[in-house]
């Protein structure tokens, strides 16, 4: 298993990605808000994701960050919607927990910035309470990757997919 993954990320980088890195305890609001997923979603409830019990809370990113998110989430901000209609509660973004997807680590690195046009994967540990069978587990790893570019449409996205499925 560790083979093939080290085969997915040589073949991601031949591809010219960059590898992302990101913490494997993490906040809310990285593994949640950031991703636009409302404070009150059934999958950040106790049945759906782990949470530390010490330390119960981490720190949060820049105010500009953080001010955009609850913007977000409560009219919309800039975007044109109208966000979840809801008061963003920084105390529920502030608790950590073991990562439930990589997906937090393209928000991070989206916040650190990014070359345009440019291309990030991770591969990485995540957690998750489920029922132990010969397909699950508590802990899994996950591959992504973001492609940022002018120009770009799913057929892109669909021949980076074939050419990554074929040759590994």
């Amino acid at each position: 298993y560790n083979q093939f993954l080290q085969q997915v990320r040589q073949k991601l980088v031949e591809l010219g990605f960059k590898e992302m890195s990101g913490p494997t305890i993490e906040t809310e609001f990285w593994n949640f808000d950031a991703l636009f997923q409302p404070q009150n979603h059934p999958a950040r409830d106790w049945t759906q994701t782990y949470s530390l019990k010490y330390p119960k809370f981490g720190e949060l990113p820049s105010k500009k960050i953080i001010d955009r998110v609850k913007a977000t989430h409560e009219n919309g901000w800039t975007t044109g919607g109208t966000g979840w209609g809801y008061k963003w509660d920084p105390s529920i973004a502030m608790k950590l927990m073991p990562r439930a997807h990589t997906t937090a680590c393209s928000a991070r690195q989206l916040t650190k910035g990014v070359e345009i046009p440019g291309k990030y994967f991770i591969i990485g540990r995540n957690y998750r309470p489920d029922v132990i069978d010969f397909k699950h587990g508590v802990e899994f790893n996950m591959c992504e990757g973001i492609v940022i570019g002018k120009g770009l449409s799913f057929k892109n996205l669909l021949g980076l997919l074939k050419i990554f499925a074929v040759e590994v």
